[in-house]
């Protein structure tokens, strides 16, 4: 009888966790992981890989630089690149589309400086890496800027949020030509 109780409660267990996790996932289309998941499941700890490979720090015993030491760094950083840059295709699915011009920038801006990443990564190059972070900043700081509190109006975006945005995509490629 205890074995029994055990497997009654393992399934009503189950099904309670399952039923959470289908919250996740839109009833009218493919699967897909809801917006802020994507953020804090992906993109969030993608950024932050990059983010954190390259630096350099000056005190009192000198100046430390980081980079990346070894191939395995430099492959780990290579898949979270991917992630990003990947990111921003899946930022444009229209499920997740916001409205408002800066989305599509930022999206759009976080796949290139995602694929500066990426191309840092494979001539494991730290300060294109480094480069490329500052980008992805940008591209995560101006979108956050606007879209945050979805429920603020997004016609009231800063001219300086929309400079961020002005991509280059031509100079990044440009610039990823000449590595």
């Amino acid at each position: 009888m205890r074995s029994f109780n055990t497997a009654i409660f393992l399934i009503l267990f189950s099904s309670v966790c399952h039923s959470q996790i289908l919250k996740v996932v839109e009833a009218n289309s493919s699967p897909n992981i809801e917006l802020k998941s994507l953020m804090l499941w992906l993109i969030d700890p993608a950024a932050d890989a990059i983010w954190d490979s390259v630096s350099t720090i000056i005190d009192r015993n000198g100046t430390t630089n980081i980079a990346p030491k070894n191939d395995e760094e430099w492959e780990s950083l290579r898949q979270q690149a991917a992630v990003l840059t990947e990111a921003g295709n899946l930022l444009m699915m229209p499920n997740r589309v916001q409205s408002g011009r800066v989305w599509g920038l930022a999206a759009k801006k976080l796949n290139t400086s995602g694929f500066l990443a990426l191309q840092a990564t494979l001539n494991k190059d730290p300060d294109l890496l480094f480069k490329a972070g500052e980008e992805i900043y940008k591209s995560c700081a101006g979108c956050h800027h606007a879209y945050a509190n979805l429920e603020k109006s997004t016609s009231a975006i800063s001219q300086e949020t929309k400079l961020i945005f002005q991509t280059k995509i031509n100079s990044n490629f440009t610039q990823l030509a000449k590595h």
